[in-house]
């Protein structure tokens, strides 16, 4: 059985959007998936079909489609450039939550109701489940749709989703709040429900992250690359961003594809190593001057493979034990970044390899500086030995 697990984090939940996209493109489906907080309102769409609809709502989503708020006062506390004449209204929404016992959710709970199908929700083949935690007992509550009574199927929903400063979820003569202050990533319920591949989804939001018990499981990690921003800033431009971080991420974790922020589809082999092999010392001796590497008593071809290719790795964060295909990925990675080079796209490795190095980009921002950091040095050293394959014809266009 393969479970997919959707971690809590508020707004970020959009992330989670652009991951389910991806999967389905490789072809996979899930027997359960399992949320926290907006995981589970996410989970709890997902599983009865309406991944079309989740993903116009998360590009839609507003704070005031959610809280009683007004969308330009409420973005200044996160964008900055709040004036004295705002103060008046942040004063009376703080004296509105505090006289209330926490902010109102009202709008949460009429949109989940309006959106959770639960007669659908039931009878999908995708089994549900969710975390919460009962305030009145203090404890922990991890239920399977087909534990949850129908009539409160939305309520449990809603409670799972009650982050710590809301209006508390009263079902019957309990109160919940949000499940992410005992498992914010739910891979254990779905272990223990015989799970034995789970695609664990990350946020990084506040709450306990807990790997499976269970032995035997298989757990892929998704995470995101980038910050993706306030946990409760429900924003579509920054919704949008982050379902295509997500779809990205996750195409790179599941197809195996080279990179850190940029997905790129490498041939087999070390297609590099012959290109930094047939470098000529004419060319290496200027790199070796920029990276500030001393290299007078070795050869300059010993120097490039034992000093100085060793030494850009290492500052521009190449994985560890990369083999020269990855070295090169990693110069390529920093200068497109300097070159503001789109992130979300697929690239093929001789594509990116002549769309990189042929783009303008700014020198590292330290670069000039009277005492060059490392880095700065490294990313000098890489943006030489780059023209340099390029100039002998390194990944030639089709």
């Amino acid at each position: 059985m393969r479970g997919l697990a959707l971690e809590g984090g508020g707004s970020r939940g959009a992330y989670h959007i652009g991951v389910y996209q991806a999967c389905l493109e490789q072809g996979l489906t899930f027997d359960a998936i399992c949320g926290t907080s907006i995981g589970a309102v996410n989970a709890a769409l997902l599983a009865q079909g309406d991944y079309d609809l989740l993903q116009h709502l998360w590009k839609t989503l507003g704070n005031s489609d959610l809280f009683e708020v007004d969308n330009a006062h409420y973005a200044k506390l996160f964008r900055g450039g709040i004036e004295a004449a705002d103060l008046s209204y942040y004063k009376e929404a703080l004296n509105r939550v505090r006289e209330s016992g926490g902010v109102d959710t009202r709008k949460m709970k009429a949109m989940i109701d309006s959106l959770v199908d639960v007669d659908r929700l039931l009878a999908s083949p995708v089994d549900f489940g969710l975390v919460a935690v009962c305030l009145s007992d203090w404890k922990p509550v991890e239920f399977f749709k087909d534990q949850i009574p129908p009539e409160q199927m939305t309520a449990y929903i809603m409670a799972s989703a009650t982050f710590p400063g809301f209006q508390p979820t009263k079902i019957g003569e309990k109160s919940y709040i949000d499940g992410g202050l005992y498992d914010n990533c739910p891979m254990n319920m779905l272990a223990g429900r015989g799970c034995t591949e789970i695609i664990a989804v990350r946020t990084y939001a506040p709450g306990l992250f807990r790997l499976p018990r269970q032995k035997g499981v298989k757990v892929t990690l998704i995470c995101p690359t980038e910050s993706m921003g306030p946990i409760m800033n429900f924003d579509p431009q920054e919704s949008a961003r982050n379902i295509q971080m997500g779809y990205y991420d996750a195409l790179r974790t599941l197809r195996r594809l080279a990179g850190t922020l940029y997905c790129i589809d490498r041939p087999q082999g070390d297609s590099a190593f012959p290109l930094f092999a047939g470098l000529r010392a004419d060319q290496v001796r200027p790199a070796l001057k920029l990276a500030g590497i001393p290299a007078a008593n070795l050869p300059p071809r010993r120097a490039l493979f034992e000093k100085l290719l060793p030494f850009v790795a290492q500052e521009l964060d190449a994985p560890r034990n990369a083999d020269y295909t990855g070295i090169l990925i990693a110069m390529l990675e920093e200068r497109a970044a300097r070159a503001g080079i789109d992130r979300f796209a697929l690239y093929p490795l001789a594509e990116w390899f002549q769309r990189t190095v042929r783009a303008q980009a700014p020198q590292h921002p330290k670069a000039r500086s009277l005492l060059p950091s490392a880095q700065a040095r490294a990313s000098l050293a890489s943006d030489h030995l780059l023209q340099c394959l390029l100039e002998n014809g390194a990944y030639p266009q089709p």
